[in-house]
C-alpha cells in the first residue's frame, strides 16, 4: 500500500468510509482480530494483575486502535464483539456478569470513536490534536470504566461504588494512553515505510 502521513492517522475516526475494500479489508479485519484475541488472552494469563477491581492493561484494544481508519465502524465493532467472545471462552472468564460488563464497557468506548470522528468533522481541523491514538486511547479507557461502573451499580444496587470512580477512572485512562500511544507509534513506523495507508475520512462504516 502507498505510504500516508502517519499525523493524519487518528484523525479521520467516524467520518466515512473505510479505506480498504473486498479482499484487503477482510484481511485486516480477520488479523486485527486476531491480535486482538491472542494478545487479550496474553495478557489475562500471563502479565500480573493490576490490583485494583476491573482496571486492565487493555493492551487488546492496541489493534482496534490501529483500525481507526483503516476499516469501517462496523468492522471495529465485530473485532471487539469476537474479542470479548472468544478470549472470554479461552481465558474462562466469559459468565454473564462479565459478558454484560464488558459489552456495556465496549460499547461506550466505542462511542467515543463515534462521537470523536463527528465532532472533527463538523468543528475541528484534520490536524486536531484531540484526535490523536493516545487521546482516542484515552477517553475510550475512561468511558470503558465509567460505562462498567454505571453497570455494576445498577447490577448491584450499589449506587457507592460510583466513589470508586475517580481512581478506576484515572488508572484505566493512563493504560489507554499508554496503549494508544503504542499503536500511534506502531502506524508511524509502518507509514514511514510505505506499509500503511487510509482514508482519513475512515471509521464510520456500519
Amino acid at each position: 500500500m502507498p505510504g500516508a502521513s502517519a499525523d493524519d492517522d487518528a484523525q479521520g475516526a467516524g467520518t466515512g468510509s473505510g479505506a480498504l475494500a473486498g479482499v484487503q479489508r477482510a484481511t485486516a479485519i480477520a488479523i486485527l482480530a486476531a491480535l486482538s484475541i491472542v494478545i487479550a488472552v496474553l495478557e489475562a494469563t500471563t502479565l500480573p494483575g493490576i490490583p485494583l477491581p476491573g482496571v486492565k492493561y487493555g493492551l487488546g484494544n492496541i489493534p482496534l486502535l490501529f483500525g481507526i481508519g483503516l476499516v469501517g465502524f462496523g468492522d471495529l465493532v465485530a473485532i471487539a464483539l469476537l474479542r470479548i467472545g472468544i478470549a472470554g471462552l479461552l481465558t474462562g472468564g466469559l459468565n454473564v456478569m462479565n459478558l454484560a460488563l464488558s459489552i456495556g464497557g465496549t460499547a461506550a468506548a466505542l462511542g467515543v470513536v463515534g462521537l470523536a470522528g463527528r465532532a472533527r468533522a463538523r468543528a475541528l481541523g484534520p490536524r486536531a490534536p484531540l484526535f490523536t491514538l493516545a487521546t482516542i486511547g484515552t477517553l475510550m479507557a475512561a468511558a470503558h470504566v465509567t460505562a462498567q461502573i454505571a453497570l455494576a451499580s445498577v447490577i448491584l444496587h450499589a449506587p457507592a461504588v460510583f466513589s470508586y470512580l475517580p481512581v478506576a477512572g484515572t488508572a484505566s485512562a493512563l493504560t489507554g494512553f499508554v496503549g494508544g500511544a503504542l499503536a500511534e507509534l506502531v502506524r508511524k513506523r509502518l507509514a514511514a515505510r510505505g506499509m500503511y495507508s487510509h482514508d482519513s475520512k475512515a471509521g464510520n462504516e456500519s
